[in-house]
């Protein structure tokens, strides 16, 4: 099966010698369209290991993977099963400096107070009637 997943690389491990004939490392992302945080891990293995060097937490990422299941049995006999996303290809789609370079807000959310906006009004306290210009001070 080929399926492919884009995300935020959120953790590289570091590769592990699981024998001296294979090799493996772990990277997780995060789902970046899910309303809750979803952090998906996916392996690279052998020659693959290297892929992901260049990349760095907090980059956009499109990954391309197999999905692989295997049962494992127990000493006692209980069977158990576990799926692996293997990975065979990791593009990055932006760093994590560029995303930072364009903010989510408006530019204008930032923008110098007018002339004049130091009053009781905008201050966050209310104008209090003293009898004189009470009357002036209301924003509406």
């Amino acid at each position: 099966m080929d399926n492919e997943f884009t995300g935020t690389l959120v953790l590289i491990k570091e590769t592990e010698e699981i024998s001296d004939r294979f090799q493996k490392r772990e990277f997780i992302v995060s789902d970046d369209d899910d309303k809750y945080e979803q952090l998906i891990s996916f392996e690279l293995h052998q020659d693959k290991v290297d892929l992901i060097l260049g990349l760095n937490p907090g980059d956009k990422i499109k990954v391309g993977f197999n999905l692989r299941g295997r049962e494992w049995i127990d000493n006692v006999g209980n069977k158990k099963y576990f799926n692996t996303l293997q990975a065979w290809r990791v593009d990055k789609l932006a760093s994590a400096k560029e995303e930072d370079s364009n903010p989510d807000f408006n530019e204008f959310d930032q923008a110098e107070p007018f002339p004049g906006d130091d009053d009781d009004i905008h201050s966050g306290e209310f104008p209090v009637d003293n009898g004189d210009d009470y009357i002036d001070k209301i924003p509406f």
